[in-house]
């Protein structure tokens, strides 16, 4: 249980560091 939710809040991290990444580089690109 414990290495399910670890593993299922390492993924939530990885997706929100990729989205931020992507809406900080879609800014770059826009301006």
């Amino acid at each position: 249980m414990y290495s399910n939710f670890i593993s299922l809040f390492s993924t939530a991290m990885y997706l929100g560091i990729s989205c931020e990444t992507i809406k900080y580089l879609y800014n770059a690109v826009k301006t």
